[in-house]
This record gives C-alpha cells, structure tokens and sequence, in this order.
C-alpha cells in the first residue's frame, strides 16, 4: 500500500498466449494512475473471462476482493464488470481453501508460516 492508501501495484499471474507463464502488471504512483490500473484489471478479467468462461481468479486472504470494492467504489469505475465477477464467484481464496483441507501446527496459516514447515519437513 502507498501513500494515502494508495495500491500501488497491480499484478496477476497467467499463462500467455504462447501457454507459457506470464506475469502482467501496472504500477500507480497516483489516483490517475491507481484508477487506470483498476480499469486495466478488469478489462483484462472481462476478456480472458470471456474466452474461459471455466475461469478463476486464485487470491490468498480476502483482501483482493475488498480492495476491489473499494477502489470501484473510489472511482467509480467499472463497478458492473467487478460486480459480475463477485457475483460469478471468479475469486477463489486460497487461505480458506488451505485451512479446510491442511492441518498444519501453526497458529496462523499464512504463507510465511506455511513456507516455515515446508522447509523444516523438506517439501521441495
């Protein structure tokens, strides 16, 4: 998070068009910026979506969503596309999934935890 609250870097992981891994990204330094970023994200999401409709989008925490909520609502802007994809439940939350289907002696099971066992049991 930037200044002012600002999300600063907007990012995702997909494959590309050459089926290779590819990772797509903007940078917003500010509010202009921030809101084209938010734009550019759902865009991008309304045309692979469109092309896959099978798709997701796999996030850790609920923090993605929310933050997405904010910044429509922020900017008013592409709060029909981003409504869609809630609705759709596109967003899949990859914390809640893991605390139903591991269990882990952890007391929280962030990434930063769950990377700490994978080392000391030796999962590559």
């Amino acid at each position: 998070m930037g200044v002012g609250g600002r999300k600063y870097l907007f990012g995702f992981v997909c494959e590309s068009q050459a089926s290779e891994v590819a990772y797509e990204f903007r940078w917003a330094a500010t509010a202009d910026e921030e809101k084209r970023a938010v734009e550019w994200f759902a865009d991008t999401v309304m045309v692979r979506w469109k092309s896959d409709p099978a798709m997701h989008i796999y996030h850790f925490t609920p923090y993605e969503p929310s933050a997405l909520k904010r910044l429509m609502g922020r900017y008013a802007s592409r709060e029909e596309e981003i409504d869609r994809m809630l609705r759709a439940g596109l967003f899949i939350d990859l914390h809640t999934v893991l605390k139903r289907a591991v269990r882990a002696g952890v007391e929280q099971y962030s990434l930063k935890a769950l990377e700490l066992i994978r080392q000391v049991v030796g999962i590559p």
